[in-house]
């Protein structure tokens, strides 16, 4: 994944958003609107959102797959509470109706308006302040992994043969190098477009590659420290390699990285009483002994 290519950094967004409050941007005299069921993703004044359950999953490399590297070891099982994140990736529509400005490279005079493909030339700290400003924040790079099995075991999310990834992902392979409206491939089994491609995500934790080795089980936030100051980004963009769209695969940028393959969807907490159902959503079987190859 890549971690070093940079662009400029992008202005600081303005400070006059709306209030970070979500209850404020509730109200229908504001330009924004927060859903929490699937409504038309053509609107840009909607965010859609899916409410993911409490559950214990096994992140990192899945047995068997020769191209994990270091910073997916050791597999380990994690428990996290329930949380929403957004079914899709932020467009350049809703990017534009918070902030008012598209900074992404793929809109008019190069290329053609597209106002439902992603958002993308962000830093991490535009991508952290939007999510604010709509009542929510970046996932975690656990959140992000999970939501993306959605209860698979697989090297890919779709299965273990790179075939499958066609009709999920736009990837190199099939991208024409260029982003593409949200939501064309088939999303997984939680409602969930794109995680594995389009573009690379970013998220809230630090990167740290031997993470994994001292990670809390139980909602880890990530290191508290990066020796580079990276910031974790996760799936495939539309100039990645096969590699890089499986499930597990790591990566960081700096912080201030504004690149073309760079967006972000946005998570939020639940209630506490919403948060009671713990849910296995990783079968109790033999490829999760903590005795495998991988961890």
């Amino acid at each position: 994944m890549k971690t070093r290519r940079m662009i400029r950094s992008l202005m600081t967004l303005s400070a006059c958003w709306f209030s970070l409050m979500s209850s404020c941007a509730q109200k229908t005299n504001t330009k924004y609107s927060i859903q929490n069921a699937f409504d038309d993703i053509t609107d840009p004044r909607v965010l859609v959102w899916a409410s993911l359950p409490a559950g214990t999953f096994w992140m990192g490399c899945v047995p068997g797959d020769i191209l994990c590297d270091v910073t997916e070891k050791p597999r380990h099982q994690v428990r996290l509470s329930a949380f929403m994140i957004m079914t899709t990736a932020v467009t350049q529509a809703q990017y534009e109706a918070v902030t008012g400005h598209n900074p992404s490279f793929f809109q008019p005079p190069a290329w053609g308006a597209c106002p439902t493909c992603p958002v993308e030339r962000v830093s991490w700290q535009n991508a952290h302040d939007f999510c604010a400003a709509v009542g929510g924040r970046l996932p975690t790079e656990a959140e992000w992994e999970f939501a993306t099995r959605a209860g698979t075991t697989t090297i890919y999310w779709c299965g273990d043969d790179y075939h499958c990834l066609d009709s999920v992902a736009w990837y190199f392979n099939n991208s024409g190098v260029v982003v593409h409206p949200v939501c064309q491939k088939r999303p997984n089994d939680w409602g969930l477009c794109d995680m594995s491609g389009d573009v690379q995500e970013w998220l809230n934790d630090l990167f740290d590659e031997h993470y994994y080795a001292v990670s809390p089980t139980v909602d880890p936030q990530g290191p508290a420290q990066s020796d580079e100051g990276l910031r974790s980004a996760r799936g495939g963009g539309v100039d990645d390699l096969i590699p890089n769209l499986r499930a597990s695969a790591r990566g960081g940028a700096l912080p201030d990285s504004a690149n073309l393959g760079l967006g972000f969807r946005c998570a939020r907490d639940v209630p506490d009483d919403d948060d009671d159902n713990d849910n296995d959503v990783s079968p109790d079987d033999d490829d999760n002994d903590d005795s495998s190859p991988n961890g």
